[in-house]
């Protein structure tokens, strides 16, 4: 490829080597935006005689013709070519780089606006085709070999090993030519190129050399993320029994990517922010640096070493990075972060999204674009069904299965039938039904469990009832569910018993040395399940949030004492009991888990209500400036330090809530302070917004004239928090902000995000309109973040929104938005 590194545009040459599987004349490539000049070909052609064939040692020009609505290149053969021929297709083509952070894109970076313009590709789910025709499915597999030349001032980086790097004089102009190759197969989406002014950052792990390419002099920034490569490196390597299968890895940073990283294979992308400390004071960055770096790494195994078939099995790739982020990061952090952040993403983002419009099965292919396949499904779901599998057949077995299925498959593909067989194999175990009910089926089982004490026989008689979520489907799911006794006074016992549920109704006796103070169902949410209690009394709900030994089930009986103040159905807002009040104080005080403390605040914060009473307003801001986050009244310091700041940033965001002047002052204080770390002004500001009056609109305005020198990261906080403020009169700010911004895609996405959470904008006409200009306008955005500016309604019923869906569902080009606008309006109208 010869890039003008000025203007974007470049011109290309791929040579496609092939094998006919059977008789062909003619081979159909993908091929999307390209303009394909030339299309030349070395294969067997008549030589007198059809009789008499001989492969063309000289290429020869072929016809073609293109496609103008799909972009399909149809390249025809001057003879039919017989099954087993090898054929060498070169076709030369010329291409623009985007914005869209899609196929081939141009960014400049925020922070540098002496840097030049950085290049880069980035291809999953089908965008391959968008820099060179090919074949552009996952099942595809094939070396590649990459030569770029460009402006001498830029490196050029890329899959596999470096063969050369030299300058040369083409035209009279000096260009540094590099050639990369990569000499094991992988699938076209895992194509990467990255052109640009990159600083390094070398290290090893396992005997395999790193790089972190980042800016210059930012170098620095990426150690910490460096760390957790090495150690996840070391980690992967001895669950999967399987060693590092590439020659190398590196992860280069994209200012402002829209997504925090993609594995590509030996060469990941990141967003910057993800992978470098914003902030070299940033502690809460350390926890998203490396659950994207663990997570990015661990697809180098499921995902490029082996690669689902097709994207109905994305979850192949997808919830196995998950799952082994999780796993990885509690062996990084020694704490309880990674399985809390897990679950409350379970609670928090898949089961709203299950409930709403976009409901499928794990393995689904009705969605209408591979692209709809990345959401809550298969990244969260498909890591809880990996946990629910490894607890149904045991870890040993799971490991072993796990090895056994990237052995058997290694550097092809594989589909969700492989992998069930495996662990069928290992275990002796078959999970028809629960391959079924898991895979198959969307949707989880809601539980009705009913409990009854015989003193006498000193027996526990437990009734369950399952039912789907779902409630029109007849869907029986199976599962292992955990349950735990305890008793804290004579005699004392934590009693775990294991329930194998797969008949709608079942009926158990456990026996039992007493009668327990309190039982904990499912714990550590083992399962996939919603689980009703008949005649659960806060009594217990209070004993287990303060002396469950686990945290999951801490936090799980917080939320059932919490009531409509973080239940997502319920209409009205009812004031806290007592002792639901006293419980939750007593948590937020001297939990010995910051992180379940943090679990707490941030579901009030995600909750529906605008504004809560101040019966906790007092406690939070105690909790907002360090009150508790001591081990003793000497003030001896929370050995864990990440977790005491997230605690104190999630308790300033919560006091927004709560019409509490002390609160506010605290804040606007803080924000007065031009040293104040991003940690903590992110959260201040955060709160602010949330108070949602005319001042705190000044406020965010002052801080980021104030904070906005400090830098990009200083000034992407400043802005997001724009979409956290519940009033119509902040969106035309938040048109500013997303045209000023032009693509950076980081802070349009970030900005959507938070409107999902926003009930007054995003149930207002002013809101739905605004959502309707943004991804029926003509912005340089792509379908993915126009996407998740339409999800922000999807939890809306507000008939005031209807017109807005109708339109991008009558009007929008892309079938894909088209698609999701009808799916909202076929659930909430």
């Amino acid at each position: 490829m010869r890039l003008d590194a000025d203007s974007g545009r470049f011109e290309n040459t791929v040579a496609v080597r092939l094998v006919c599987l059977g008789p062909a004349t003619m081979i159909e490539l993908d091929s999307v935006g390209l303009k394909i000049n030339k299309v030349r070909g070395r294969c067997s052609v008549s030589q007198f005689s059809r009789k008499i064939e001989k492969l063309s040692n000289v290429p020869i020009e072929l016809a073609f013709r293109v496609d103008e609505a799909s972009g399909l290149l149809t390249i025809v053969l001057p003879d039919a070519q017989p099954a087993a021929r090898e054929l060498i297709l070169e076709i030369a083509y010329s291409g623009q780089a985007g914005l869209g952070h899609e196929g081939f894109f141009r960014v400049n970076d925020p922070d540098d606006a002496g840097r030049l313009p950085l290049y880069f590709t980035h291809f999953e789910a089908i965008s391959a085709r968008k820099f060179f025709p090919c074949n552009d499915e996952p099942y595809d597999k094939a070396v590649t070999e990459i030569i770029i030349e460009v402006d001498p001032r830029y490196s050029v980086l890329s899959n596999g090993l470096k063969v050369s790097d030299r300058l040369v004089t083409l035209d009279g102009c000096r260009r540094r030519r590099v050639h990369w190759a990569m000499s094991k197969p992988h699938s076209a989406y895992l194509v990467n190129a990255a052109i640009g002014e990159f600083g390094v950052l070398r290290g090893s792990s396992e005997g395999i050399r790193l790089c972190i390419f980042t800016a210059q002099g930012r170098q620095p920034r990426a150690r910490f993320a460096l760390e957790a490569m090495k150690h996840s490196m070391k980690f992967f390597k001895k669950f999967y029994g399987i060693p590092y299968p590439w020659e190398r890895y590196g992860m280069v940073g994209i200012p402002g990517f829209l997504w925090g990283g993609m594995e590509n294979t030996t060469l990941s992308s990141m967003r910057e922010s993800a992978m470098t400390l914003d902030d070299p004071s940033s502690e809460l960055a350390k926890l998203r640096i490396a659950c994207v770096v663990s997570h990015e790494l661990s697809h180098q195994w499921f995902g490029n070493y082996v690669t689902m078939k097709w994207w109905d099995d994305l979850w192949l790739n997808e919830a196995f990075a998950s799952y082994m982020e999780t796993l990885a990061m509690q062996d990084f952090f020694k704490s309880d972060f990674s399985l809390v952040e897990t679950i409350m993403a379970l609670w928090e983002n898949y089961f709203r999204q299950e409930d709403g419009p976009r409901s499928h099965p794990i393995v689904s292919k009705v969605l209408p674009t591979p692209n709809d396949a990345f959401d809550s499904t298969n990244y969260i779901k498909g890591e809880q069904v990996l946990r629910m599998l490894e607890f149904y057949i045991g870890s040993n077995a799971f490991k072993k299965g796990v090895s056994d299925y990237l052995n058997r498959h290694a550097f092809g593909n594989a589909t969700h039938e492989d992998f069930i067989r495996a662990m069928e194999t290992v275990s002796g175990t078959n999970l028809s039904n629960f391959t079924k009910s898991w895979l198959l089926s969307r949707g989880y089982p809601v539980i009705m469990v009913k409990e009854s004490w015989n003193q006498k026989n000193k027996k526990m008689v437990i009734e369950i009832v399952q039912q789907p979520n779902h409630k029109k489907e007849n869907t029986i799911f199976d599962f292992k569910l955990p349950v735990v006794f305890h008793r804290l006074e004579g005699p004392e016992f934590h009693l775990e018993k294991t329930i194998h549920v797969k008949t709608k109704k079942l009926r158990v006796e456990l026996r039992l040395p007493d009668c327990p103070d309190w039982s904990t169902w499912n714990p550590k949410f083992a399962a996939l399940v919603k689980i009703k209690r008949a005649g659960a009394r806060q009594k217990r709900w209070a004993r287990q949030a303060l002396n469950d030994p686990e945290p999951i089930s801490r936090i799980a009986a917080l939320f059932e004492l919490l009531g409509s103040w973080v239940d997502r159905q319920v209409k009205v807002l009812k004031p806290l009991a007592p002792l639901a009040k006293k419980t939750l104080i007593q948590s937020l005080e001297s939990d010995p888990s910051p992180y379940v403390r943090s679990a707490c605040l941030e579901k009030l914060i995600d909750a529906k209500w605008n504004r809560y009473p101040n019966d906790l307003a007092p406690a939070i801001l105690a909790t907002a400036m360090g009150s508790g986050l001591h081990l003793s009244e000497d003030l001896t310091p929370w050995p864990d330090v990440i977790g005491a700041i997230l605690v104190r940033s999630r308790a300033m965001m919560l006091l927004g809530k709560m019409a509490y002047p002390a609160g506010r002052r605290y804040l606007v204080d803080l924000l007065k302070d031009k040293r104040l770390g991003l940690d903590l002004f992110s959260a201040a500001i955060s709160g602010i917004a949330a108070f949602s009056n005319p001042a705190a609109v000044k406020t965010i305005a002052e801080a980021l004239s104030r904070h906005g020198v400090r830098g990009y990261p200083f000034r992407r906080a400043a802005l997001l928090a724009y979409g956290m403020v519940r009033r119509v009169s902040v969106l035309a700010q938040l048109k500013r902000v997303i045209t000023d911004c032009g693509a950076n895609n980081e802070i349009a996405v970030g900005i959507f995000a938070r409107l999902a959470n926003n009930e007054v904008i995003k149930n207002s006409k002013e809101g739905a309109q605004f959502i309707k200009d943004f991804v029926l306008g003509d912005a340089p955005f792509n379908d993915e973040v126009k996407a998740g500016a339409l999800e922000v309604l999807e939890e809306s019923k507000n008939q005031a929104v209807r017109p807005a869906l109708k339109a991008i569902a009558g009007q929008s080009p892309s079938e894909r938005l088209r698609a999701l606008a009808k799916k909202i309006l076929e659930k909430n109208f």
